[in-house]
């Protein structure tokens, strides 16, 4: 918007860019960009979750649990309200606090592994995933973990009481031994 960014085409550091039929751009996380469609398109959009915006990942969630059992507040001497509210999580946002769980603990697993000389970490059987990516995202999933553990909830929701794989507690010491 040039009446709000009047100097924007003098800004170091822009970019502009033809995209041509068949090709695909990426922009990465958290960087500011404008689109300006030449003609009739398509666009096909992907919002990943990765090192960078974990943290917002996570704080959304809350935020999200917090309108739940504000939402649902008369209920809550129920039995199990507090699994009633991971359930309307999970159903209005597409996940709760075990499945945000699972989602780091896949990642920091293959992580750790990468660091310990386990494996490469190959995408695309062409990309390596280098040293320090690695620990930069083992550093963002430790922090989500210790707030994980810091929610007075997380000793309320039964699937937590009874981990068969480990718990949050554990992986955050797998980390901070790698790190």
């Amino acid at each position: 918007d040039v009446r709000k960014y009047p100097k924007a085409s003098i800004a170091k550091g822009r970019l502009e860019v033809i995209q041509e039929p068949g090709e695909i751009i990426f922009v990465p996380t958290a960087w500011h960009h404008q689109v300006w469609n030449l003609e009739d398109t398509i666009s096909i959009n992907h919002n990943w979750i990765n090192g960078t915006n974990i943290s917002t990942v996570w704080t959304f969630l809350v935020e999200s649990l917090n309108q739940v059992e504000h939402a649902i507040r008369d209920c809550c001497e129920m039995e199990d309200w507090i699994g009633q509210c991971q359930i309307l999580l999970k159903a209005t946002h597409g996940m709760d606090f075990h499945e945000f769980y699972t989602f780091l603990k896949v990642i920091a697993q293959r992580r750790i592994d990468f660091l310990t000389g386990k494996y490469d970490l190959k995408c695309f059987n062409y990309w390596k995933l280098g040293k320090n990516q690695a620990l930069y995202d083992l550093k963002k999933l430790a922090w989500c973990l210790e707030q994980l553990l810091d929610d007075q909830r997380l000793d309320t929701i039964k699937v937590f009481q009874n981990l068969d794989n480990g718990h949050p507690s554990d992986l955050l010491e797998a980390i901070k031994i790698v790190l």
